[in-house]
């Protein structure tokens, strides 16, 4: 099954060939060889682990038991808030674990996309109007990390939304267009803000996570054909941040 450029958000399945490649590289194949034989036995392996491992090997095996995994864990994947998050903010329904498994789940559906059923995907996509609809309406009803560009917590909860929406891209266009739409200015705000010397106020840490979580909105948005935000002044400079952070030798 040919998998539409839309749906490849990550690129995988137009970059295949040169990622299988990769596995083959002296330095990395005897840890892959150890990974796929560590998936053959494990019980209930990470899904997007599992996932990404069946669709670079085509190996039957691990695609069953992929889509098992898969298929067992999809109903209420997509977390709520923990209860201590809910304690501090009532009001909201969503905190960092809703964005990881909006995240986690966008990315096992890609990879698995060529042998889910039409009912998986049905049943994929509700989940993700329930899941990723719990942050978009956070979001909508102000909730403070939905615009506080200097937050690590911004930019990994949208870039959730936001691989939620492009997942739905091909079911649903007018919810996907609306949660990329809400998206897409307060990211790039938060990468005007870093983008004079590509550094950030909470330490090279979360500058990390912070912006490893827009780099998969810029990633995504690239490999669907939607925008390249690659060219901001950010990723020149970006690099500059964590070495000047280093500790001296």
């Amino acid at each position: 099954m040919t998998v539409s450029r839309s749906a490849d958000f990550t690129g995988l399945w137009a970059n295949l060939d040169a990622i299988r490649d990769k596995t083959e590289l002296p330095r990395f194949a005897p840890w892959w060889t150890d990974l796929i034989d560590r998936l053959r036995t494990d019980e209930k392996p990470g899904l997007e682990t599992i996932a990404f491992a069946a669709a670079v090997t085509t190996d039957a095996d691990l695609e069953k038991k992929a889509l098992e995994r898969y298929r067992e864990a999809l109903d209420g994947y997509i977390k709520s808030a923990i209860p201590e998050a809910r304690e501090m903010y009532p009001e909201l329904e969503a905190d960092l674990r809703t964005g990881s498994t909006c995240k986690s789940l966008a990315y096992a559906y890609t990879f698995l996309y060529p042998c889910l059923s039409p009912a998986d995907r049905k049943a994929t996509l509700d989940e993700f109007r329930r899941g990723a609809g719990m942050l978009y309406k956070d979001a909508q009803a102000g909730a403070w990390w939905a615009n506080s560009p200097n937050s690590n917590w911004t930019s990994h909860m949208l870039s959730g939304l936001a691989l939620s929406a492009l997942a739905l891209s091909e079911d649903d266009a007018e919810t996907c267009e609306a949660w990329l739409q809400f998206v897409e200015p307060i990211l790039e705000t938060m990468l005007d803000l870093a983008g004079e010397d590509g550094a950030g106020i909470e330490g090279p840490g979360y500058w990390t996570f912070c912006h490893r979580s827009i780099q998969e909105w810029v990633e995504a948005l690239r490999n669907t054909g939607r925008a390249d935000h690659y060219t901001h002044a950010f990723w020149k400079c970006c690099v500059d941040f964590p070495l000047y952070m280093m500790r001296p030798a």
